[in-house]
């Protein structure tokens, strides 16, 4: 990933917003300012355009609309968890924590030294709440 002082501000390049949103670069005008599309909080459709200059910085002086670096693909989490409740419950309602992500059912089983409440396949991606590699 980019930091700020090596930016290179491209026409068709996504990027990622202090906001940490995906923003699409669309085009430069005379005056050396860049322009960006992203989406809206809701993710329904394209919020607005932003004027950031050849550094990143929004040129109206919105902090959360920078643009940080070039956009990195969150990374895709596939695997097995053991999810566990609070001592002494093993209902849903008393989750207490889940397993290392593991590659295959069986090497969850193989890991844990506890009863769980049960181990579920995952597939999310990386921030979606879940942290970790496939074993």
């Amino acid at each position: 990933m980019n930091d700020k002082k090596s930016l290179t501000l491209e026409v068709g390049k996504y990027y990622r917003t202090a906001k940490g949103k995906e923003a699409l670069c669309i085009g430069k005008d005379s005056q050396g300012q860049w322009f960006f599309e992203a989406m809206n909080d809701n993710h329904n459709k394209l919020d607005r355009f932003y004027r950031v200059d050849s550094s990143g910085r929004n040129i109206a002086g919105n902090d959360f609309w920078h643009i940080e670096a070039e956009w990195d693909e969150p990374k895709r989490i596939k695997g097995w968890i053991a999810v566990f409740g609070r001592e002494g419950g093993l209902d849903l309602s008393s989750l207490a924590s889940v397993s290392d992500v593991f590659a295959t059912r069986e090497q969850v089983i193989a890991a844990i030294h506890r009863p769980a409440t049960g181990i579920i396949e995952i597939d999310v991606l990386e921030g979606a709440g879940l942290e970790g590699e496939v074993a």
